[in-house]
């Protein structure tokens, strides 16, 4: 229901940048509903897309989307009140406005609708969001929020609209962008573009030949696929969740976690020379302080990705440029294939792909039976040896864990 009010507020301090006219005052005695109004429609819509998360996070399939279609449809009109009247809106207001914005953007991206979705993440880059929402003056906390607009729209042209040029014209904006006085983006290129970037790292797709991990992982190759052939004869694979399910377009892609970064999964008693394999990598088990991460902590973990066949997962990117991923092929058919930086990558049995996953990436599977790797994520090599401090501590937890079974 809308209230009216009068809007006696002063020009806010970002408006000297709006480009068309208006001001507060053709908005005196207009109809406009109050925030708290507008507040709880976002927490309603919000609570849609969560319903739907959670149901996708076990389910990982595409499949009814009814829930967030209606979180679109309060978006859309709640983004009308506001968008006519921007010049009018001061801070607060303004933040409520960005929240209906990126909710409608990524409601839309999550249904495969990426015209609209653009329109939105587009229409958030124009009123400078991350400037808005900003609580400090930090770079980094501004290239937190810009990082992911910008890379957004840029896959969305690229792959999606098929706009590669236009795509090319936001990467260059992208990287010239400033914020108190420094650089925000050190993208190198157009396929190495994560919201979190650290400048000083090495920057290339694929990384099999040298890291030790890959030979690792393939001289354990044997007992790591009787294992997980073990689980999913013991029914494990179909525990199975996917907390990134935004990213399938059609089919199934789900994920069964042994080491989550903080505990072991009971999976565990099924797998133990897998994850005793995994407890003796200091690679993944080991840590870094923050302030040589970007001041930004992702754990590391591990497990099994399952990909069935018709599955599809659109081009994106992980969020930092720290970490790559490790995939050993356990159970590889004819039909998956993996994109990369722009080139394309066949899973193997027996055998490692290691690449950075902030580059862009995509997934298929065009055959007839599930794949399976085993994942591993790990520390970037150029940030050094990692403190391996609680790496006994984790790997008694898991001995405890397994001798507890055997008795």
């Amino acid at each position: 229901q809308a209230l009216s009010f009068v809007a006696i507020m002063r020009v806010p301090w970002w408006a000297i940048w709006c480009t068309q006219g208006g001001s507060p005052d053709k908005f005196v005695g207009g109809k406009f509903a109050t925030l708290d109004y507008y507040r709880k429609v976002l927490q309603g819509a919000n609570r849609l897309k969560e319903e739907h998360n959670v149901e996708m996070k076990a389910n990982h399939t595409w499949g009814e989307m009814a829930k967030l279609r209606r979180a679109a449809k309060i978006a859309k009109k709640a983004d009308k009140a506001f968008r006519t009247n921007f010049k009018t809106l001061d801070q607060e207001q303004a933040k409520v406005f960005m929240d209906i914005l990126g909710l409608a953007a990524s409601t839309l991206d999550d249904l495969n609708e990426p015209h609209q979705s653009f329109e939105y993440y587009n229409q958030m880059i124009e009123y400078d969001k991350c400037a808005i929402v900003r609580q400090t003056n930090a770079t980094l906390e501004y290239e937190y929020c810009s990082g992911g607009l910008w890379s957004r729209v840029i896959i969305q042209l690229r792959f999606q609209m098929n706009q590669p040029q236009r795509a090319k014209e936001y990467y260059d904006r992208a990287i010239q962008l400033k914020w108190a006085g420094d650089q925000v983006h050190h993208w190198p290129n157009e396929w190495h573009i994560p919201t979190l970037m650290m400048p000083d790292l090495r920057s290339q797709p694929l990384w099999t030949k040298d890291l030790p991990t890959s030979g690792k992982m393939e001289a354990a190759a044997p007992f790591l696929q009787e294992e997980v052939k073990q689980l999913i004869e013991a029914g494990w694979m179909q525990k199975t969740t996917q907390n990134d399910h935004v990213l399938i377009t059609k089919g199934s892609w789900s994920e069964l976690k042994l080491w989550s970064g903080k505990e072991w999964s009971e999976a565990c008693l099924t797998a133990p020379r897998t994850c005793r394999f995994l407890s003796d990598l200091p690679e993944l088990m080991g840590t870094f302080p923050t302030e040589k991460t970007h001041n930004v902590h992702l754990p590391k973990e591990a497990g099994y990705f399952r990909l069935e066949p018709g599955t599809h997962l659109k081009p994106h990117t992980g969020p930092a440029n720290w970490h790559l991923y490790c995939h050993l092929g356990l159970i590889v058919p004819a039909g998956p294939q993996l994109m990369v930086g722009g080139k394309e990558y066949s899973w193997q049995e027996g055998k490692a792909i290691c690449f950075d996953d902030s580059y862009i990436h995509e997934a298929w599977h065009n055959g007839t039976e599930d794949r399976y790797v085993l994942l591993v994520t790990l520390w970037h090599p150029d940030l050094g040896e990692p403190e391996v401090v609680d790496m006994a501590k984790h790997k008694q937890t898991l001995e405890g864990m397994l001798g507890k079974a055997e008795l």
